[in-house]
């Protein structure tokens, strides 16, 4: 995640999600690719500490992420 005086900066993951739209996956730590992708959550169990997990939003509609 790239931060900038502390604060988190948007990251523009469109080509790495690219095809895995309405699909749970895990993203490398560096954000820059797809380790494994699923139609459920719980497929993914295993991988929990292998990245970063989300369901990738169908390409229909405006998603805005919530920063934490």
């Amino acid at each position: 995640m790239n931060t900038k005086n502390g604060i988190s900066e948007p990251v523009d993951l469109t080509k790495v999600l690219e095809g895995y739209e309405g699909k749970w996956v895990v993203i490398s730590e560096d954000e820059k690719s797809v380790i494994k992708s699923a139609d459920n959550l719980e497929e993914l169990a295993e991988y929990t500490d292998k990245g970063i997990i989300m369901l990738v939003p169908e390409t229909d509609y405006l998603f805005i992420g919530k920063l934490l």
